[in-house]
């Protein structure tokens, strides 16, 4: 079978670039053939050329959008293409019109909440293209229960269109780079941990406020360990400053393996104010860490089994946060609580997906 990813960008490797490059290095070990169209051509930094054929297009830009749906059109009917797998709104657009009156199985597939604040369209635009998508031929995939129903709220057609794969969050190499020894980065002898983009969405202002009142509680609370960049970066250490928590609060910056500061900590924090299906907190609890989470939609209800695996607070609650927090160090997941992140395992992903390119639309 050959199958094609599409993509609008392919530089940063953020979240939604790992999980299409992990399902790609999975369908080609089972012997399909895979490839990559990249609408904006300037953006691949990553290089994967060993693995597979990249096709790249132009510059991003109204007119070379158009084109670029031609030049796709064309590069599936070149490669002979049975699959079509794209993620992100302007590439599910170039999707959708490349593969009409094709043989294409084509599948369109949205990750984030319909109401994310650094989208650059709005939940109402959303909602109208994903009208268009439900009326193809195609399937829509979402990565979580809640976002499929949130989607169905205002599509109750689409409800043969719309379906749940779960995303590959665990592979091998999770587990493997958990046990790296940590010579990257100093770390205190205790703290407790979050990963994510530094920007409105993840609640990183809300997590330290929290962490204020948990040291305040208690004195001898770990440190709070922050990974990951964005454009918050500056606002957070200002606040970190004005609480007077700079010496307990330590950014590492974007880091290649967040999974060993995850193993080691006392506990992980998920803030959100909107998610899809939050990777990080699958990966934390996958490597036995006990997690508290905010009751974002959608997503942390969802892996957390509506708060037994982990605590779940409201959103933008800094005082049931910090309750919730302070509870970290104190508990353990059980085997069986870990055991049940493999419904997110690469290898349950890839049989759900395939099993929608063998079935047939209605």
């Amino acid at each position: 079978m050959n199958i094609q990813f599409v993509l609008k960008d392919f530089s940063t490797f953020g979240g939604v670039e790992r999980i299409q490059y992990n399902l790609a290095k999975k369908f080609k070990n089972d012997g399909h053939n895979v490839s990559f169209y990249i609408l904006n051509g300037d953006s691949v930094a990553l290089d994967t050329s060993h693995e597979f054929i990249i096709h790249k297009g132009s510059k991003s830009g109204f007119i070379t959008f158009l084109f670029e749906i031609i030049k796709l059109r064309n590069n599936i009917y070149k490669n002979r293409i049975d699959v079509v797998i794209a993620a992100k709104e302007q590439a599910n657009i170039a999707a959708f019109f490349a593969t009409i009156f094709t043989k294409v199985s084509t599948i369109y597939t949205r990750h984030s909440a319909l109401n994310v604040s650094e989208q650059r369209i709005n939940e109402r635009s959303v909602l109208l293209i994903y009208s268009l998508l439900t009326l193809s031929k195609g399937k829509v995939v979402t990565v979580s229960h809640d976002l499929k129903y949130s989607l169905l709220k205002s599509l109750p057609w689409g409800k043969d269109k719309i379906h749940v794969c779960p995303n590959p969050v665990l592979t091998e190499s999770i587990y493997l780079k958990s046990l790296q020894p940590i010579t990257d980065f100093k770390l205190p002898l205790s703290y407790i941990c979050s990963v994510g983009r530094l920007t409105r969405t993840k609640g990183f202002d809300v997590l330290i406020q929290a962490y204020k009142q948990c040291i305040t509680k208690e004195l001898n609370f770990p440190d709070l360990v922050i990974a990951g960049s964005g454009e918050e970066y500056a606002s957070l250490v200002k606040l970190t400053q004005e609480l007077n928590v700079a010496d307990k609060v330590h950014f590492l910056g974007h880091i290649d393996n967040p999974y060993v500061l995850m193993k080691n900590s006392s506990g992980f924090v998920l803030s959100s104010r909107n998610e899809g299906l939050p990777t990080v907190l699958i990966e934390a609890i996958a490597l036995g860490t006990n997690v508290v989470s905010t009751d974002c939609l959608t997503g942390p209800r969802e892996i957390l089994d509506g708060g037994r695996i982990g605590k779940l607070v409201p959103v933008e609650d800094v005082r049931s946060l910090a309750e919730a927090m302070l509870t970290l160090p104190l508990h353990k997941l059980s085997e069986s609580e870990i055991r049940e992140m493999d419904r997110y395992s690469l290898e349950q992903s890839a049989i759900a997906y395939f099993k929608l390119f063998t079935k047939k639309s209605h």
